[in-house]
């Protein structure tokens, strides 16, 4: 699984600035995460900044007031080149709807050039710039809480989805139950989360659920630390090796999600898998583990590929006896379309003795499909 934070976003911005078009004069931001990017770019290139539907009707957002603005154009008449700009294309719906948008409402669709910072090899054509190749599967610090590879992933809860207990709450008595039903809530998961992982005494588990429930955090599963006092669970000190055990233990688990960095680092070492540390924005991970993974994802696309590849071909023949069966009625040859059948997804034509597949139709499909007979298929 490939990670990436805002460090390493910034960094691929920063070594790609200079291979953007010199004249460019208006960036243009897909919300959300695709605007966050165009604002970084903007930023750098000290350029306008708009947001896709704001562009369609022809505003741009207000600088601010520190923000020279030599240079800017006036109205988007006057922009030479606009860059629109979205995070990342997997399979490219949300690019491919913004430039059906811009071309159906925009009097400047001509203008616009399009980029990504992150694509993959296969949705690489469907912009013109790009700022690094990444394969699925992949998670982005700015998206991981809405990824659905939390299905998959252990939570910390203090530190994560609220903040650490002062000492002066972490009594084991009234304060801390106070703070257990009271804590402000801090990161929100907008998925489930496969397991809530925390050092929290056992005895502690109503209060808990309780806060989990008020805020509508999404779980399957809340794992507590069984000990008796909280004294007893700091004489242990194991609150890493309690952790990293759980998620070696799950074996669906594929990702650890810790607030406190020494603990991050002890879950890696003790269980060799990925864990990110919200605290010090560090991913850890088994870099030879983590290419194995990716290679495996893209072993299994590519064999999906293949199989929609083969159920094309044999839908295709089950055609081409329908066809045969229905010249067996209708001696006299000719052309038949695809009105003539049910089924539409293909243009069938009918020559005499043989029978072929429009090169033509499947390629618009996405297959490139061999120029042979029918025969030689069957």
């Amino acid at each position: 699984m490939e990670f990436r934070t805002y460090e390493d976003l910034n960094r691929v911005i920063l070594q790609n600035m200079s291979k953007l078009p010199q004249n460019i004069d208006l960036v243009v931001g897909i919300p959300r995460s695709g605007l966050m990017v165009a604002s970084m770019i903007a930023l750098y290139r000290n350029l306008p900044l708009t947001s896709l539907d704001d562009f369609i009707e022809g505003r741009l957002f207000t600088p601010g007031m520190t923000k020279p603005k030599d240079g800017w154009i006036a109205d988007l008449h006057d922009a030479r080149k606009i860059l629109v700009v979205e995070d990342s294309v997997a399979s490219g719906n949300s690019i491919l709807q913004a430039k059906e948008k811009i071309k159906q409402h925009s009097p400047y669709a001509d203008r616009c050039i399009y980029l990504a910072a992150y694509v993959q090899k296969s949705s690489a054509s469907l912009v013109d710039l790009y700022l690094e190749i990444l394969e699925q599967p992949r998670i982005f610090q700015w998206n991981f809480l809405q990824h659905g590879f939390l299905i998959h992933a252990c939570f910390d809860i203090d530190g994560v989805l609220c903040d650490d207990p002062s000492p002066e709450q972490n009594d084991d008595g009234p304060r801390y139950r106070d703070f257990l039903l009271h804590a402000p809530l801090k990161l929100k998961p907008q998925r489930p989360v496969k397991y809530l992982v925390t050092s929290r005494l056992e005895k502690y588990r109503p209060e808990t659920e309780q806060w989990l429930a008020e805020h509508d955090i999404p779980y399957e599963q809340l794992i507590m630390m069984d000990v008796a006092t909280a004294e007893e669970r700091r004489r242990l000190g194991n609150h890493a090796s309690f952790k990293a055990e759980q998620y070696r233990k799950h074996k669906d688990a594929q990702l650890f999600i810790e607030s406190e960095d020494a603990q991050a680092r002890e879950i890696f070492h003790l269980t060799n898998k990925p864990v990110f540390c919200v605290d010090s924005q560090v991913y850890y991970c088994d870099i030879g583990r983590e290419h194995r993974i990716v290679q495996m994802a893209m072993r299994k696309n590519r064999v999906k590929e293949f199989l929609k590849q083969f159920r094309l071909i044999r839908y295709a023949n089950e055609c081409r006896k329908s066809l045969k069966h229905k010249l067996s009625e209708n001696r006299g040859g000719g052309t038949l379309s695809h009105k003539t059948f049910r089924h539409k997804p293909v243009r069938l034509h009918l020559h005499s003795s043989s029978l072929r597949l429009s090169r033509r139709t499947t390629r618009s499909q996405g297959f490139a499909m061999p120029s042979r007979r029918w025969s030689q298929w069957s």
